[in-house]
Parts: C-alpha cells; sequence; structure tokens
C-alpha cells in the first residue's frame, strides 16, 4: 500500500483470512515511540469485533487512538460487505 495520509488521520486496509490470526504490519514516522500504543489499539478492536485472523495495514499520520478505531470499524465493515 504506497498511499500518504493527512496529519492526524490514518489509512488502513483490512482482509478477513481464515488461518494464520492477526498480522499487522505499521508504517509511522513515530513508530518507534508509538508502535505499543498502536498495537495495542488494533488488537483490542480485533478482540472486541471477535477477529481471530486478518491482515492489517496500518499507514499512521499521527492520528490519536479513537481515529484508529473509527477507521479500523470503517475497514472492517467494507471487508464484510465485500464478501
Amino acid at each position: 500500500m504506497e498511499k500518504n495520509c493527512a496529519t492526524g488521520d490514518c489509512i488502513i486496509q483490512f482482509k478477513l483470512k481464515d488461518l494464520g490470526g492477526i498480522k499487522l504490519k505499521i508504517m509511522s514516522s513515530s513508530y518507534a515511540l508509538f508502535k505499543d500504543t498502536i498495537t495495542q489499539t488494533v488488537e483490542s478492536f480485533c478482540e472486541i469485533s471477535r477477529i481471530e485472523h486478518a491482515e492489517i495495514e496500518l499507514i499512521d499520520g499521527g492520528c490519536l487512538d479513537f481515529v484508529i478505531r473509527a477507521r479500523l470499524k470503517t475497514a472492517l465493515r467494507r471487508e464484510r460487505n465485500s464478501l
């Protein structure tokens, strides 16, 4: 995924899978500082949504956790509607 996102936003690509657990790829200019926080936000969302197997790519533009959750919710809804 080669895209840029606005400051304070993120871009998420979500693919549901049958096996393999949660595979998360994070692209962020502040990766070293916020890797754990972003990972926890995504893992928490997947647990609440009962997602066990997915590939998730996240391009971070310095967004807050509520933005990540909102984008995850939208990406998951679009993925489920496309199946």
